[in-house]
């Protein structure tokens, strides 16, 4: 019987240095600091005076904008950031439009 140990290869290949795990460590926390703030900044949104409105449609689709005028009667209009003009939606389509609540409520008269 022969005592050989099998070769090991993790010692032949060299990891990389401690200047690229800098980098990649960097990397990942510049990654990780985006992604959280694009997760809390649409809640940042409603803290602003004139932030947009989301348009729920029947299908289950939604999209940031805002009202606009329309042409045609039981049509509504939207204008997204997403559209290159308003666009018109039939009024059966859509489920609901919701605004953020303003910071500052306007105080009620009468």
């Amino acid at each position: 019987m022969s005592n050989r140990r099998a070769a090991s290869y993790s010692s032949a290949i060299p990891g990389p240095s401690p200047a690229v795990r800098l980098r990649c460590a960097a990397a990942a926390l510049v990654a990780f600091i985006t992604v959280n703030l694009s997760i809390f900044m649409p809640a940042r949104a409603a803290e602003r005076p004139n932030a947009a409105g989301v348009l729920h449609l029947t299908n289950g689709g939604f999209v940031n904008g805002e009202l606009k005028d329309s042409d045609g009667k039981s049509r509504l209009g939207w204008k997204s950031p997403l559209f290159a003009s308003a666009f018109a939606f039939d009024v059966n389509a859509v489920s609901s439009v919701n605004f953020p609540v303003p910071a500052k409520l306007p105080r009620p008269v009468g």
